[in-house]
């Protein structure tokens, strides 16, 4: 999808009006942060607790393909025991030891790198789900059907946050708007927490819904320490503005 810069002149907003214009809506971003950050553990608890399902069903069936000498019914098994472990991973952070899942993930990222975006998570879960969907079993049909229903939705959700987020190209057309729109809208430390993020996008005619405020933070955030920095900030913003541009800012792969 191509993207047109407007030829009206941008004129940045101070960082004293960009305050007072936020002033004015902090008990409704208050709400939004609430909502936002139970709507993201929502999904979290949700994914993880499949995944764990997963592994727990997949395993049975993988003995059961064994004990009948299924070597093909055993193989797929295993394939989705392998998923669902790395779908626990991923979904693992305040679940699981920290150092387990900072370390698991690094290795995931730097090996699959789709695996950082809520598309790429999307496209393994419903990949995984339809795997052991497939043996039409019942406690298959139940578990690989609520992953499949999970990675639809991340798919869905990544898709509508990148058509929301080309909207940030018309607001910063250039690095003075970019950096004025940033701090205008910085906490005390000069990053942007969660409910920072969602006074920018509001500010700039976002209409971000809570499951893709989240995602649009997570794909920006780098780092992965919940804040975002200028530099993460403006690294994101110049790539995206490529000719990849979807491609490029991790949600949205056509």
């Amino acid at each position: 999808m191509n993207q047109h810069q407007s030829n009206v002149p941008y004129y940045p907003q101070s960082p004293e009006q960009g305050f007072q214009g936020a002033g004015s809506n902090i008990n409704m971003f208050g709400k939004v942060k609430t909502m936002t950050e139970e709507g993201s553990l929502t999904f979290r608890v949700a994914a993880f607790l499949g995944g764990i399902f997963m592994v727990i069903t997949s395993i049975l069936d993988c003995i059961q393909g064994i004990l009948h000498l299924s070597v093909i019914h055993a193989l797929i098994m295993f394939y989705v025991i392998i998923f669902s472990f790395i779908i626990c991973i991923l979904e693992g952070k305040g679940f699981l030891p920290a150092v387990l899942v900072d370390t698991l993930q690094e290795q995931m990222h730097d090996n699959a790198k789709f695996l950082r975006f809520v598309w790429g998570r999307g496209v393994l879960y419903f990949f995984a789900g339809s795997l052991q969907f497939s043996f039409m079993s019942f406690f298959n049909m139940i578990s690989g059907g609520f992953m499949m229903f999970l990675g639809a939705l991340s798919i869905m959700v990544g898709r509508s946050t990148a058509r929301k987020l080309s909207a940030i190209f018309k607001s910063m057309p250039d690095e003075t708007s970019l950096r004025s729109t940033f701090l205008a809208h910085a906490s005390g430390d000069g990053k942007l927490g969660l409910e920072e993020f969602r006074r920018l996008s509001d500010s700039i005619g976002l209409e971000l819904k809570p499951n893709e405020l989240v995602a649009a933070f997570s794909t920006i955030d780098k780092g992965n320490d919940e804040t975002l920095s200028y530099d993460e900030f403006k690294i994101w913003w110049f790539s995206v503005r490529t000719d990849q541009q979807l491609h490029a800012c991790g949600i949205n792969s056509t």
